[in-house]
């Protein structure tokens, strides 16, 4: 006898038709949404070419993005420059911007929810809005045109604000973002220089383990710097003198011989200390210190001095540093930068 094999059209035919359409409907739902989402993300893409007539800008500026999607601007306005990198860094990194003005100011409860309140209120303990209030009133010790040139700045990440789409993290979570002005910028500062303010878990620890370790030197588990061999000089180039380094000496404080320790026996305070500073910088990429170098103009092939720069910070997405070229007149610069930070 032969046996016949069950189609696909029998085996569907076989189906209940309430199960049917039910399957029906939700196959449709979600080839629905799925395209409704794609036209929501291709709408929220920020611009990338056309022209712009923006009023206030006294020059032209272009904006070219190379195949890696760098933008190099150029104007003979440092005003106009400046406006478009505010401009582009907010159609690149607004979101983050936005994050870091706001972990900065002690803000993030207020849209990303009330678990972030014990994390608002550590960030706002450090006091490092008030350290960015307390920057922007010694504002005149600054030269006048940088000043200028960061105004210029949020000048143009204020017009994207006002004038683009938003991302669609703003979308997901229901807000629009206020515009940004210099505390912000100065608040994200005072972040980073939190995120490498390594003392405030070290010095902690150094008194909890003192404490527990009452016969032992804990200094040798964390030896000073001051103790190793100098850094090592070319053959063909002038050694230094320590002589010269020690002339002034007044003027510089006094080395610890060995890490002073608090005289709270509240272990338990301390260890939450550390405990909340590694909750807050856990998200952000590894912030360990960086090496620097320069390279004067007769030694490199383009004439011009040479700033080089290895920073020890981990991966992040996205990174840290935003990427950008910018000419303006007879200044050019290449480099890194926060995105909330106009200058390399």
């Amino acid at each position: 006898m032969k046996r016949i094999l069950p189609t696909v059209s029998n085996f569907w035919n076989q189906i209940p038709i309430w199960v049917r359409r039910s399957l029906v409907t939700i196959l449709v739902l979600a080839i629905l949404i799925k395209v409704l989402f794609a036209l929501l993300i291709f709408w929220k893409t920020p611009r990338l070419s056309g022209e712009l007539k923006i009023p206030g800008l006294t020059q032209p500026v272009s904006v070219i993005r190379d195949s890696y999607g760098v933008p190099h601007i150029r104007s003979e306005n440092s005003h106009s420059a400046y406006f478009a990198l505010g401009y582009v860094s907010a159609s690149d990194r607004l979101f983050q911007m936005e994050i870091l003005r706001r972990a900065a100011k002690g803000e993030l409860s207020e849209v990303l929810g009330a678990e972030l309140v014990p994390t608002d209120i550590f960030l706002r303990q450090v006091l490092l809005r008030r350290t960015a209030e307390r920057m922007l009133q010694e504002s005149e010790k600054v030269n006048p045109q940088i000043l200028k040139e960061l105004d210029s700045f949020l000048e143009g990440v204020n017009y994207f604000l006002k004038t683009e789409s938003l991302p669609i993290e703003f979308t997901i979570l229901g807000y629009k973002p206020k515009p940004f002005d210099r505390l912000d910028v100065m608040s994200a500062l005072s972040l980073l220089s939190f995120s490498f303010a390594e003392a405030l878990r070290n010095d902690t620890l150094y008194t909890i383990l003192e404490r527990k370790l009452p016969n032992r030197n804990v200094s040798e588990l964390f030896p000073r710097h001051d103790t190793e061999e100098p850094f090592s000089i070319q053959q063909n180039q002038p050694s230094y003198s320590p002589k010269k380094l020690t002339e002034n000496s007044k003027v510089f404080l006094p080395l610890a011989k060995e890490p002073k320790f608090s005289k709270s026996n509240e272990l338990s305070d301390l260890d939450l200390v550390i405990q909340k500073t590694n909750w807050i910088l856990k998200e952000l990429p590894s912030l360990s210190g960086s090496n620097s170098w320069v390279i004067g103009p007769s030694r490199s092939t383009t004439g011009g001095a040479i700033l080089a720069n290895d920073p020890h910070i981990g991966y992040g997405n996205p990174g840290t540093w935003y990427e950008v070229h910018l000419r303006t007149g007879d200044h050019e610069s290449y480099g890194y930068h926060l995105p909330i930070f106009p200058f390399l």
